[in-house]
């Protein structure tokens, strides 16, 4: 996948900071409810999903985050994926079999890699970047009150 693609992606994405936060009250009648779209199968099919239609699930009713796949199985290879947590929320020190890259779109994200600290007192906002490496220990936490939703693009298996 290009960066230019990647980035085309993210700033599609970016409304998701909008819609990941409850909105005011008003008397306008309800949404129709709609069938959740669906993820593309890979990173080149046609797709378009309007953020309000982005399927958040949550990979087991324990887990405080939900993911919303856009395309691709990160278990398997390629794929990109969006991931919202709590404003608050602090993770343990874990890694995944795979590296990644991640933008986040909304909140304020702090990464740290958990051997050499790199990373720690760095807060992340909209629009920062950050990478991972494989089986590299690191630890994750949302310092802001709002939800941080990031898009993260995992290359493969």
């Amino acid at each position: 996948m290009s960066w230019f693609k990647l980035l085309t992606v993210v700033a599609l994405a970016a409304p998701l900071a909008v819609s990941a936060q409850p909105g005011p009250k008003t008397n306008t009648p309800a949404k129709q409810t709609v069938p959740k779209a669906t993820a593309a199968t890979s990173s080149t099919a046609d797709a378009m999903i309007a953020a309000p239609d982005i399927n958040w699930t949550r990979p087991d009713p324990s887990a405080p985050y939900s993911l919303a796949k856009l395309w691709g199985d990160f278990h398997k290879g390629q794929a990109g994926v969006l991931q919202r947590l709590p404003g608050g929320f602090k993770g343990p020190a874990h890694a995944h079999t795979s590296d990644y890259r991640a933008v986040v779109i909304s909140g304020t994200w702090v990464h740290v890699v958990t051997k050499t600290g790199k990373g720690k007192g760095v807060k992340l906002g909209p629009g920062s970047y950050y990478t991972q490496r494989a089986n590299e220990l690191h630890a994750d936490e949302c310092v802001s009150a709002e939800p941080c939703v990031f898009f993260r693009f995992t290359e493969s298996e």
